[in-house]
């Protein structure tokens, strides 16, 4: 199992919508802040994870921010397959699991992505020309 697995460590989720119970297939993160980066639904993320420190699309300006009720053990996960973060970073669920709101999230103006940041990824190569035109034809963002 990846080491960034610790079954002592809390397990959260982020979602735009308030809900009590984790389906199936479900994505879950040991990193609080970027659950609650996922609680905005962004089409992408970036960021520097040892600093903890992220970008996103959003398009959602609200969000939830959820612990995961329960023990999860490394049967009930498996790894968000094609992610584009670190590998231990986020986790699909393969059963349902209680959840406990712990906070409503707003997006923080200087997370989001711009859209020359976005320009800029593409023509490095680093997302998808076809990607980044979906979320700039689709979202209001600074440019």
């Amino acid at each position: 199992m990846d080491p960034r697995f610790d079954p002592g460590k809390p397990w959260y989720h982020g979602s735009p919508r308030k809900v009590t119970t984790l389906r199936a297939g479900s994505t879950i993160t040991q990193d609080r802040e970027l659950a609650r980066i996922f609680s905005h639904k962004p089409a992408l993320v970036v960021g520097e994870e040892a600093n903890k420190r992220w970008k996103h699309t959003g398009p959602f300006a609200r969000g939830f921010l959820y612990r995961v009720v329960g023990q999860i053990t490394e049967c009930d996960i498996e790894r968000v397959p094609h992610s584009s973060l670190s590998p231990g970073m986020e986790w699909n669920t393969r059963r349902e699991f209680a959840l406990e709101l712990v906070a409503e999230t707003t997006v923080k103006p200087e997370e989001l992505l711009t859209r020359h940041e976005l320009r800029e990824m593409a023509a490095r190569g680093l997302v998808e020309s076809t990607t980044v035109d979906t979320i700039l034809t689709k979202q209001d963002l600074p440019e």
